[in-house]
């Protein structure tokens, strides 16, 4: 399933709970695209279209500056028994939502006049558009300054 039309469902689901926000943990996708409203297991893995194909690697999806917007405060993580390797993909997508773009990407455009710098995409940081860096244990000095950028923006 594309991951856009499937946080667009779990943002139906519980974008509009109370929570700041709510991270969906998965080995699998959680939504019948032909029943929106209920929560039941589909059997497909998330993937993404990338130029017209298929690409099941995605292992997140959130929405970039969610964290406390309601109907955008959702993240979707993706488990991979046996490799367990929710915790770095969880703050990966944590970040999205605090307004931390993939390295390489210009910022997010609400914070834009105070996160100027555009991160290196290839340091193997958290924030790099592929997972398993040298530094993926670690944020980029970029991906920090979107974070702090944002979070000095909430109310």
């Amino acid at each position: 399933m594309d991951p856009i039309k499937m946080i667009q469902k779990a943002v139906n689901l519980y974008g509009n709970c109370s929570e700041d926000i709510t991270v969906v943990i998965t080995s699998r996708i959680l939504f019948d695209e032909n029943n929106a409203d209920q929560v039941c297991f589909d059997q497909v893995d998330l993937a993404d279209n990338f130029n017209g194909n298929a690409y099941n690697h995605v292992m997140g999806q959130a929405k970039l500056g969610g964290l406390c917007s309601v109907g955008r405060r959702v993240a979707i993580v993706e488990d991979a028994p046996p490799t367990y390797s929710l915790i770095q993909i969880i703050a990966h997508e944590l970040a999205h939502t605090l307004g931390a773009t993939h390295d390489g990407d210009n910022p997010f455009k609400d914070i834009a006049d105070m996160a100027k710098s555009k991160c290196q995409p290839y340091t193997g940081h958290m924030m790099a558009p592929s997972a398993h860096g040298s530094n993926n244990g670690h944020f980029s000095d970029c991906s920090i300054e979107q974070i702090r950028a944002f979070v000095s923006k909430l109310e």
